[in-house]
């Protein structure tokens, strides 16, 4: 899925971008959380072969009801984060204090105020690992 994304898509350069996963229970995803997790573990593994810097985008219920807690040595540990699902500007600020999934580093967080139509994300001005 990794290399056809980019590759239909006419992305020339994959490796000159930030690549973010969406795990977000509006995609389709298997009631098997292994199956999941081995198909985002299989796409960091190509996307990293390929030099390209990789995330995940999500939001802490999200991640457990679709992949549960990883098991040691997983390539999702560790990943930078885009944590969504914040309702005001105060809490995007507060969630980039917050633990990610499992050893991640939040770097952007995300909040829709109801009054809003899109949604805004904020930088926690940490660098990308």
């Amino acid at each position: 899925m990794a290399s056809l994304d980019w590759s239909r898509r006419g992305v020339s350069g994959p490796a000159n971008f930030m690549w973010w996963l969406d795990v977000e229970i509006t995609n389709s995803w298997q009631q098997w959380l292994a199956a999941n997790r081995a198909d985002l573990e299989g796409m960091v593994t190509y996307l990293q072969d390929h030099r390209v810097r990789t995330g995940i985008y999500s939001t802490p219920d999200q991640w457990r009801l679709i992949l549960g807690r990883l098991p040691n040595g997983s390539r999702l540990r560790g990943l930078p984060v885009w944590l969504a699902g914040a309702k005001t500007f105060r809490d995007a600020r507060q969630n980039c204090h917050q633990p990610a999934f499992d050893g991640g580093v939040v770097v952007f967080t995300q909040w829709r105020a109801k009054a809003q139509r899109f949604d805004s994300d904020y930088p926690c001005l940490k660098q990308i690992p």
